[in-house]
């Protein structure tokens, strides 16, 4: 069996960063990148999907929707949305996403979690780099029956990680390919061992 992981590019230039980290962690794997609106997409059924970041909002990234709607969801697939990629999977679910309090594009951050999940293993607070202007506020989780809150900002409390309770679907806010997160690498293979590799 082909270890196929597609990359959906949002057109964003960190997505070939963000490829160079997933073939450094799983040099063993396959990845191709298909751009938002490449129909071809559509009938690929990969081992998992990974959701690159983007400079636009949930609902204007191309195919994605679709593509959840008649593979994703159908199949399963395991999912690991990165920036624009975890803010889709939220939106998806009906979860509103807002303008950021804090907009930033190339700062750290401190990321506080409880070492479980994607960041079994990683420091209990490490700093991962944020390219965002909008957000998603951990209260509109409390409580939630869809998604459980991974980690957040030690500035505001905006989400930096979530997973869905139900589907094999989680998501970061930060950049875990950017050299400002210090453990983007181990987060990312975290992914590949407890959501794929099972």
């Amino acid at each position: 069996m082909t270890k196929q992981v597609i990359l959906f590019d949002n057109y964003d230039s960190f997505t070939y960063n963000l490829l160079h980290l997933l073939k450094t962690v799983r040099p063993g794997y396959r990845f191709d990148v298909f751009r938002n609106r490449d129909r071809t997409i559509l009938q690929e059924v990969p081992l998992a999907l990974i959701i690159g970041p983007g400079p636009m909002t949930p609902a204007e990234t191309g195919l994605l929707q679709e593509y959840f709607e008649r593979v994703v969801e159908k199949k399963h697939i395991p999912v690991f949305g990165v920036c624009l990629g975890m803010q889709f999977l939220a939106w998806r679910e009906g979860v509103k996403v807002t303008r950021s309090t804090l907009p930033a594009h190339g700062a750290a951050t401190i990321v506080k979690h409880h070492q479980n999940d994607i960041f079994k293993g990683v420091s209990p607070s490490f700093e991962g780099a944020r390219y965002n202007s909008l957000e998603i506020q951990e209260r509109q989780f409390l409580p939630s029956e869809t998604f459980k809150v991974l980690a957040v900002a030690h500035e505001n409390n905006a989400v930096m990680a979530l997973r869905h309770k139900h589907k094999p679907w989680v998501g970061v806010q930060f950049h875990p390919e950017s050299f400002l997160t210090t453990q983007g690498a181990l987060v990312t293979d975290n992914f590949f061992n407890q959501y794929v590799e099972v």
